[in-house]
């Protein structure tokens, strides 16, 4: 198994995937039409379904590297918002705005007492 990009999934990732495989198959091994289904498919639908497999397989590996490589790209700005949201958080636990210690219904300040 790998990803689009040739990654190992972790190993979390693969035994998932293999169960659902597992699953699937078993699933269709248990079909009391199985046998038409497969005569039917080596008679006549088996190139077209091969070549629809390849061409699905072809873009969903490439729209999932696209996927991976958005992903990777956007790390930074992952980490810019997350530190930008430590900041303001202790911007406010330092300086704290008016509004969010004002008691009223609904507030915040409210909120808290009434959890404790």
């Amino acid at each position: 198994m790998g990803t689009a990009a040739g990654h190992e999934p972790s190993p979390r990732t693969a035994a998932t995937l293999t169960a659902v495989l597992q699953a699937c198959a078993e699933h269709v091994m248990q079909r009391e039409d199985l046998p038409a289904v497969l005569t039917a498919s080596r008679q006549r639908d088996t190139p077209a379904l091969l070549r629809f497999l390849a061409w699905s397989a072809a873009h969903h590996q490439a729209e999932a590297a696209r996927y991976e490589r958005e992903a990777r790209a956007a790390r930074p700005a992952l980490r810019a918002a997350v530190a930008a949201w430590w900041a303001t958080a202790r911007w406010f636990i330092a300086c704290p705005h008016p509004l969010l210690l004002a008691d009223y219904p609904g507030s915040l300040s409210r909120a808290v007492a009434v959890e404790q």
